[in-house]
Parts: C-alpha cells; sequence; structure tokens
C-alpha cells in the first residue's frame, strides 16, 4: 500500500505544480489585454430555447459558389480520367 499512497501524493504535488503554472499563465494573459475568458466560446442561439440549435441559413449566392466550386472539381477529375 505505501507504493499506491506514494504515487497518489506525487500526483497530488504535481497537480498543486500545474495549477501553480496555470495560475500564471491566466495571469499573464491577463496582463496582456487578453482577459481571462471562461467557458467554451461563443453560444449558439437555440430555437424557442429547446435545446436545439437552430439551422444557419446560407445564402443563395453562398449556394451558388459552393456549387461552381463543386462542378469545377468534379470537371477537373473527369479531365483527369481522360
Amino acid at each position: 500500500m505505501a507504493g499506491v499512497d506514494s504515487a497518489v501524493n506525487s500526483l497530488r504535488q504535481a497537480e498543486r505544480e500545474l495549477v501553480a503554472q496555470l495560475e500564471g499563465i491566466r495571469a499573464a494573459i491577463a496582463s496582456l489585454g487578453g482577459g481571462a475568458r471562461r467557458g467554451r466560446g461563443r453560444r449558439l442561439s437555440t430555437a424557442a430555447g429547446n435545446g436545439r440549435r437552430r439551422r444557419r441559413k446560407i445564402s443563395p449566392e453562398g449556394r451558388a459558389r459552393i456549387a461552381a466550386a463543386q462542378r469545377a472539381r468534379w470537371a477537373k477529375v473527369r479531365a483527369g480520367k481522360k
């Protein structure tokens, strides 16, 4: 059991050291004006608050650009087969 206790104690010590390093990094970021943001980035709005994400809409022009690019890719593939 002494081996397990020793391993647990060394892991706890390593954890304390890492927490101290993380606090120093966060302080450095805050001093650079980056702020210490918590969370997972921006939130996407949900439809009617039911927890499901709203589908993002793409403009007809955007769809046309994507379709044209895909047609060009397929044309390139077909040209390579000849």
